[in-house]
């Protein structure tokens, strides 16, 4: 503290402004570290960090040091009357609890520099199924190291011939193009690149609504039971369809208003045409969680009326999943007497208003 305040002007009166001064300053603190140390070299000019995300950080592109000389400027490796051995310099009791202690201050401080960054880009995500707070931040960050692979279809093989996992899909085209980046985090479960255009979204919107007219008996529009904040395309009656909709609860599709990005509950065998076709992926924890059923996938926004017509064969298929029974093999659905229709409540997307920048949707 004493030599921040002499070299940099700083004297923060406990170790929360100091922090503070290490995580918002990295650059500034880092070679604040290189001067207290006396590190030797050429071209430290300019700002410690060229690049300061982690990770990926660079620091000091251009310098050039020694790290031999650095090690042994200040000792011998031979006792003389004012030096003694180098193993001996650096077991000094005070020696080593010093550079521990400086040690442990460095990874603290490059660890909350990163959780600060990693905790803002996951809220530029918009909101999802946790709180937007760092309580859940931290269970979305644990979540991560529970993913499985999205894009493999191995996990369907064992269920496509068993009851209630029949196609109800017909043969599907290839996407076109790259699949879109997908955050890395869990929940919210969101891409980074490919969004489609305002009328784009309102067109889907429409297919949602379309599709509520034409099932009006088995399904109608109801909150997300997994997105919390938004509607989704929801069973009336869970326990009458497939055993996927009790885990559910009813819940077959929904939209993120933000991007147009959707989520659906399909067959086994049809969640396998979606992911081989590229139109879609399975979600990171389905099947992880108890409550995600494995065929839960995260299918991409359409980015004109060729792909919007295959997002409707898509909803009608997760729609057809399940309001079936279940028992089926062929692909006859089983349905529960449907109950009177019902005018559907339009609430998928069009009273979103449209995004903002740095603005929270879900």
């Amino acid at each position: 503290m004493q030599w921040m305040s002499e070299h940099r002007g700083i004297a923060p009166a406990d170790f929360r402004q100091a922090w503070r001064w290490w995580v918002e300053d990295v650059s500034e603190f880092w070679g604040a570290v290189r001067e207290y140390f006396s590190v030797t070299g050429t071209r430290f000019n300019g700002s410690a960090f060229a690049v300061e995300r982690m990770p990926g950080a660079i620091s000091y592109p251009n310098a050039r040091m020694n790290l031999t000389e650095n090690m042994l400027r200040k000792t011998s490796l031979q006792p003389t009357k004012d030096k003694m051995p180098i193993d001996q310099a650096y077991a000094k009791p005070r020696t080593m609890r010093r550079t521990a202690a400086l040690a442990a201050i460095a990874v603290a401080a490059l660890a909350g520099a990163w959780a600060r960054r990693d905790y803002l880009a996951w809220l530029a995500l918009g909101e999802g199924g946790l709180p937007a707070n760092p309580k859940g931040w931290l269970i979305t960050s644990y979540l991560r190291l529970r993913k499985a692979d999205p894009i493999a279809t191995a996990v369907y093989d064992a269920q496509i011939h068993t009851p209630g996992a029949a196609a109800h899909l017909g043969p599907l085209p290839g996407r076109r193009g790259p699949r879109p980046r997908i955050a890395a985090w869990p929940i919210p479960h969101r891409q980074l690149d490919q969004f489609p255009g305002p009328e784009m979204r309102t067109a889907l919107e429409r297919v949602f609504d379309d599709a509520l007219r034409t099932h009006a008996g088995p399904v109608h529009s109801k909150l997300s039971h997994f997105e919390k904040r938004n509607s989704a395309v929801t069973l009336r009656d869970p326990v009458a369809g497939h055993p996927d909709a009790r885990l559910s609860e009813g819940e077959t599709a929904h939209i993120h208003p933000y991007d147009g990005s959707m989520h659906m509950i399909f067959s086994a065998a049809d969640a396998t045409s979606v992911l081989d076709a590229g139109w879609g992926e399975r979600h990171p924890l389905a099947g992880v969680l108890p409550e995600l059923p494995s065929t839960y996938i995260y299918v991409y926004p359409p980015r004109d009326g060729a792909e919007l017509a295959i997002v409707a064969q898509l909803l009608n298929a997760a729609i057809e999943h399940m309001t079936s029974t279940g028992t089926d093999q062929s692909g006859d659905r089983q349905h529960r007497p449907p109950k009177a229709p019902t005018t559907p409540r339009r609430t998928h997307m069009r009273g979103a208003p449209p995004p903002t920048p740095g603005q929270r949707h879900e």
